[in-house]
C-alpha cells in the first residue's frame, strides 16, 4: 500500500493514470454514442418505396387522411367512401395513408412526419396513441396546416385544432340505460374489451359504461379478448357456464359481430346482450342476435372531417370539435 502511494506521488505515474482515465472517458462516450445511434436506428421505420412516392405526390393544396389501420381494412374502406362525397362535391384532391399492419404506431408516425414535410392544406388523422404523435402534430399546427383528429376517442392532450367523433360518455351511458336500465340492483354484467393496440383507443367507452353500471349498483367483470385469434366464443361460453350473467356488452366494434354469432349459435337468449357497432350493425338486432346496439355511421364520420378542413381553409377559421349523433337500436321490451 505504501509503495502504491509513493508511486502516485510521482508525476510520471500520475500522468499515466490521467491518460488512462481520459481513454476510459472517450471509450465510454463512444459506447454511449453507439448505443444512442442504435436506438435511433431501431426506432426509425423504413417505409416502402411505393408509399414514399405517394407521400411525395402530396401537394400544398391537398388534403390527407392518416389512418391507424391499413387502407384495405373494412372500416377504413367505409371511412374513405364517406370522404369521397365531399371530395367530389368540392373538387378536392385527397390522399389516404395507413400502416401495413393494424395500429403500428411507429409506422403511422413515420408517415405523418413525411406528410407534414409536404405541407398539405389539411390533415385528418386517427390518433391511436395518447402521446406518441404530439410533437409531430404540434409541428403541423405551428406550420399552419389545418389538423383534426377523428373516429377514435378524443385524446385531449394532442395539440390538434379539433376532433370529429362522438360524445362517448353520453353514448356509453345511453347504451347501458337502454340495455340494462330496468334490471334490478346487483345484476351481473360482463364487459368484453381488449388489451391489444386497437382496444387501447376505446378507454372512454369503457369509462362511460362502467360509470353507469356503478350508478345502477351492478356487479361487472371486464374480460379481455383477442378477436383476431378467434377466442371470443370459448371465453364467453366458459364464463357464462361458471358465473351468473344478466348482461353482456361489447365495448368496441370488432368484438360485436363475433359476439352476435356466439348468441346465434348458442343458448344465450336469457342474457341481455348489446354493444358498439358500425356500418349496418343494426342487422344483428333485427336478426335477434343482439338486444341493443349503438350504431356508428362510418361514412358520416369519414366525410365530416374533410368538410371541416375544407371550410376551415376556405374561410380561414380554426376547425373545432364536432360530436356526431348516435342512438341505440333496440328490441328490448320494457315493462
Amino acid at each position: 500500500m505504501k509503495n502504491t502511494i509513493k508511486k502516485l506521488e510521482d508525476g510520471g505515474v500520475v500522468r499515466h493514470w490521467s491518460f488512462l482515465f481520459l481513454g476510459l472517458t472517450i471509450a465510454l462516450a463512444l459506447n454511449l454514442a453507439f448505443v444512442s445511434t442504435a436506438v435511433t436506428a431501431q426506432d426509425e421505420v423504413e417505409l416502402s418505396q411505393d408509399k414514399l412516392e405517394k407521400i411525395k405526390s402530396v401537394e400544398a393544396g391537398d388534403y390527407v387522411y392518416v389512418f391507424c389501420n391499413p387502407l384495405e381494412h373494412t372500416r377504413v374502406e367505409k371511412l374513405i367512401q364517406g370522404a369521397e362525397a365531399p371530395a367530389e362535391l368540392f373538387d378536392l384532391e385527397v390522399k389516404y395513408f395507413g400502416p401495413e399492419e393494424p395500429y403500428k404506431a411507429d409506422e403511422v408516425l413515420a408517415i405523418l412526419k413525411k406528410v407534414i414535410d409536404q405541407s398539405p392544406k389539411g390533415i385528418a388523422m386517427e390518433i391511436g396513441h395518447p402521446s406518441k404523435f404530439d410533437a409531430a402534430i404540434g409541428k403541423a399546427v405551428e406550420e399552419g396546416i389545418y389538423f383534426v383528429s377523428f373516429s377514435i376517442d378524443d385524446w385531449t392532450n394532442n395539440p390538434r385544432h379539433g376532433h370529429i367523433g362522438y360524445n362517448w360518455e353520453k353514448v356509453g351511458s345511453d347504451l347501458a340505460d337502454e340495455l340494462l336500465g330496468d334490471l334490478p340492483p346487483n345484476s351481473n354484467v360482463l364487459l368484453l374489451d381488449s388489451t391489444n393496440l386497437m382496444g387501447r383507443s376505446c378507454h372512454l367507452r369503457t369509462k362511460s359504461v362502467t360509470r353507469r353500471l356503478n350508478d345502477y349498483n351492478f356487479n361487472y367483470h371486464i374480460m379481455n379478448v383477442e378477436p383476431e385469434k378467434g377466442d371470443i366464443e370459448d371465453k364467453v361460453l366458459e364464463y357464462v357456464e361458471e358465473n351468473e350473467v344478466d348482461g353482456i356488452i361489447s365495448l368496441w366494434e370488432v368484438i360485436t359481430e363475433p359476439l352476435a354469432q356466439v348468441v346465434a349459435y348458442n343458448d344465450l337468449r336469457t342474457i341481455r346482450i348489446g354493444g358498439f357497432g358500425f356500418g349496418r350493425a343494426g342487422k344483428y338486432v333485427k336478426s335477434g342476435s343482439l338486444d341493443v346496439i349503438t350504431e356508428i355511421e362510418t361514412r358520416l364520420e369519414g366525410g365530416i372531417p374533410l368538410e371541416t378542413l375544407y371550410y376551415s381553409a376556405q374561410y380561414e377559421v380554426i376547425p373545432g370539435t364536432y360530436h356526431l349523433h348516435v342512438e341505440p337500436i333496440s328490441t328490448v321490451k320494457k315493462d
